[in-house]
């Protein structure tokens, strides 16, 4: 059951943001979410013999319901990042676009939900079409003054920035 591997996964994100250290703190946290099988309900309940039973007619439901669990659980890890430090910087985004819910278009398997938060506001270089290649790049490009080369792919993300 993937059970323990998300509870230790973000057992782990919350111990590591809760240790003191007198240097920047780099933390980076791949949830499996929201993946199938789809374990929890919006209230964070399932029944995890039905989560695996899953039929395609039920599948974007689940799928759906699986998403608001997601996304509380994503904002409680924000807020508690914030919550420790004002001054971090959080990035979240998805490593592939919408695969499950039924009568969308293909090319939604490519956009990618990218969101951003910087306390400087300084959001040079971001845009609604940066590629997921070039996340990282972009960010030491904008706040340590990099000159990365950006790469070519493509995939499209759909970026929504936090101010």
């Amino acid at each position: 059951c993937a059970l323990p591997i998300y509870q230790s996964v973000i057992k782990f994100f919350y111990d590591e943001i809760s240790k003191k250290q007198n240097s920047p703190k780099f933390i980076y946290t791949h949830l499996l979410m929201p993946h199938p099988p789809y374990l929890y309900s919006p209230k964070g309940v399932r029944n995890f013999t039905q989560a695996y039973k899953v039929t395609t007619d039920m599948q974007s439901i689940f799928y759906t319901e699986y998403i608001k669990y997601t996304n509380e659980v994503v904002c409680k890890m924000v807020n508690a990042v914030l919550n420790k430090n004002k001054n971090a910087i959080i990035i979240i985004t998805s490593d592939h676009g919408d695969r499950y819910c039924k009568n969308k278009l293909n090319q939604l398997d490519f956009n990618n939900l990218f969101a951003i938060y910087k306390p400087d506001k300084n959001y040079t270089g971001f845009s609604d079409s940066i590629n997921t290649v070039n996340i990282f790049r972009t960010l030491l490009n904008n706040q340590f003054e990099q000159n990365l080369p950006l790469l070519q792919s493509q995939k499209q993300n759909v970026l929504k920035i936090f101010k």
